[in-house]
């Protein structure tokens, strides 16, 4: 029995799972190259350098089962859209993607509701935070109307809503 919980990660178009008694190893493979907190001060600000992106949602993929080298996601990151919106730029997604491995999905769930909150222009006040691990109590929300997928270009998936 495992404490987390399969997590599925896609690299051009095609599902790579993550067993919920491997998820462990993701996140240690993940946090040796970035912090919860900096994936989410780089989906605010994108701060973090493409490189440094590319090189761990890389690594992600890869102990999921993906074959992709830094490389690659480097220039998957690049194809900017402009008719996207925000959360289905690359970027963005590969923060999420890495971010979903990293956090529970009550904190992946909140995270996502602030992201939606900001994205709205209402002010995101300390949730972000509590997403990246930091304890705060939260508004209510269904989490039942979100996935734990994000696609090869980062698009989050809302296949448990219907969307």
């Amino acid at each position: 029995m495992s404490n987390f919980e399969t997590r599925t990660l896609y690299w051009q178009g095609k599902p790579y799972a993550i067993p919920a008694n491997k998820v462990f190893g993701a996140i240690e493979i993940a946090e040796r190259h970035v912090t919860r907190t900096q994936l989410v001060e780089t989906l605010v600000m994108e701060t973090m350098p493409y490189t440094k992106l590319a090189q761990v949602w890389a690594a992600v993929l890869r102990y999921a089962g993906a074959t992709v080298t830094a490389e690659e996601a480097y220039l998957a990151l690049c194809e900017r859209d402009p008719a996207l919106a925000v959360l289905d730029q690359p970027y963005v997604g590969a923060c999420l993607a890495v971010l979903m491995v990293m956090l529970t999905r009550k904190q992946m769930d909140d995270l996502l509701a602030q992201l939606e909150k900001l994205l709205a222009g209402d002010p995101p006040g300390d949730d972000a935070a509590a997403a990246a691990g930091k304890s705060k109590p939260t508004a209510a929300h269904s989490a039942a109307t979100r996935s734990s997928s994000l696609s090869a270009n980062g698009a989050l998936l809302r296949a448990n809503s219907g969307a």
